[in-house]
């Protein structure tokens, strides 16, 4: 109440040399998988901590009722983490003016490694009302699915190429080696298929690396040769290439 009150001062009371259209307000985010710690500051006033909220939507709706409460423009920014872009998109969605700042280029402090959410907030608000803080690119959704979609084939290859060295040390460990070309061709993976070890234990282990590397093999092939009708668009894959690189 004392605060709402300086905001907006009675007659007689001392106010600040600010127009009241030009009020500012910058707060700072930082979310994690059930809680976001708010931080703002009002004009050049000092840093306050908001506190703890949800990260629902209803949270989030209130939490910007609040900030807009305390001010006309409101400038948010939060670190680019796990959580994605959705908290951007939502207070976008509402008006505010937000930013994703790069964690790595935020300006620390030699010997300053204390971090707790309070103190990252606050530090947070003082760096973007200082100019310090480097955005990092924000994908519209359609981006963020095609870059989501390579990434997971990727991921799919690596994981198909880790199976085949595990096969192949096992098999090497044994003393097994195949006789010609060992590129993973048709011959060879009969070959694999064919072969058995005499001790059940081995053929067990044996069986369970065979089927991992064949049900890698069948998703990879399944992915890179039925891919989605828009894929077959050049332009619009070139496009989108660009996005996931960024």
């Amino acid at each position: 109440m004392v605060l709402k009150e300086w905001l907006e001062p009675d007659a007689g009371r001392p106010a600040r040399p600010v127009l009241r259209g030009r009020r500012r307000s910058d707060a700072s985010l930082l979310p994690d998988k059930d809680s976001i710690t708010v931080a703002y500051a009002l004009g050049a006033g000092e840093v306050e901590l908001l506190g703890k909220i949800g990260t629902t939507k209803s949270d989030i709706d209130r939490l910007c009722k609040r900030l807009q409460s305390k001010a006309r423009q409101v400038c948010v920014v939060y670190e680019a983490g796990p959580c994605g872009y959705g908290l951007y998109r939502q207070l976008v969605q509402k008006g505010f003016d937000c930013m994703v700042c790069a964690p790595s280029l935020i300006p620390r402090k030699p010997g300053d490694r204390v971090k707790t959410d309070r103190r990252d907030a606050i530090k947070l608000v003082r760096a973007l009302r200082a100019g310090d803080l480097s955005a990092v690119y924000v994908p519209s959704v359609e981006d963020e699915a095609f870059r989501d979609l390579s990434r997971a084939w990727v991921s799919t290859k690596d994981d198909l190429k880790r199976a085949r060295q595990r096969l192949k040390a096992f098999l090497l460990s044994h003393g097994v080696h195949y006789v010609g070309r060992a590129d993973w061709g048709p011959a060879h993976r009969r070959w694999i298929s064919q072969y058995s070890f005499g001790s059940a234990w081995q053929q067990l282990a044996f069986e369970e690396m065979r089927h991992i590397r064949l049900s890698s093999h069948q998703h990879h092939f399944v992915r890179t040769h039925d891919p989605p009708p828009k894929i077959h668009d050049t332009r619009d894959c070139t496009r989108r290439a660009n996005a996931v690189g960024a």
